[in-house]
């Protein structure tokens, strides 16, 4: 099933904290189901800007819209339209949860239920081989990044974000999973994603944005 997409337009944005920048300057200008790729080392605001752009944390430089809908002043608007797949240390899979569970929940959100031929499809199109009665916390780390893009797969959200898509793996293996994050977009949803090193997304990711650490507030 396609998804519809939105546009996403950055202009110098940046996120200030009480030790100074956190993330300065970023550009960034995504059409309807793209995938856009954000790069960067530990500390240079990947996650900080996923949330932000999720309508999750508030901006404090520059300008930003999703789907039209303007930063910070729509931000309910904004977190309507994309979903967190995953967010460090702000949005993860549970790990005492089965992934039937985790499934199950969906099917919570969604408000009815996924049909079972529909799970299996898409469980498998994202490359998922654990059984679901396997709890998350024993799953390749891989492998629980396939499943956070399964859930957000199974929602076709407008945009979704997904964070540190190179966690445990090495660029072969973090590859297959921008090649699942890609067939999301090309079914129309604007994903967005983050990792150490754009590598492994280059030829597959539309856009990508390279992050470095800030050195002041407002500094980019």
């Amino acid at each position: 099933m396609a998804h519809a997409g939105v546009p996403i337009v950055v202009q110098q944005l940046g996120v200030d904290g009480a030790r100074g920048a956190v993330f300065a300057g970023v550009e960034l200008e995504a059409a309807p189901g793209q995938l856009v790729a954000i790069a960067g080392p530990g500390g240079s605001g990947r996650t900080s800007l996923l949330l932000t752009l999720a309508g999750r944390m508030r901006p404090t430089h520059g300008s930003a819209e999703v789907g039209g809908r303007r930063l910070p002043q729509e931000a309910k608007a904004v977190r309507r339209l994309v979903t967190v797949a995953r967010a460090t240390g702000a949005v993860e899979l549970q790990d005492r949860w089965t992934v039937q569970e985790a499934v199950d929940l969906q099917e919570v959100l969604r408000g009815h239920r996924i049909d079972a031929r529909e799970a299996a499809a898409t469980l498998d199109l994202c490359g998922i081989t654990a059984r679901g009665d396997e709890r998350i916390e024993d799953l390749h780390p891989a492998q629980r990044t396939r499943l956070a893009v399964a859930l957000a797969w199974f929602e076709g959200p407008p945009a979704t974000v997904a964070d540190d898509v190179d966690q445990g793996t090495n660029t072969l293996t973090e590859a297959g999973i921008w090649q699942v994050l890609r067939g999301l977009a090309d079914r129309g949803t604007t994903v967005l994603a983050s990792t150490a090193d754009a590598t492994a997304a280059t030829g597959i990711a539309d856009v990508v944005v390279t992050l470095r650490h800030p050195s002041g507030p407002g500094a980019p």
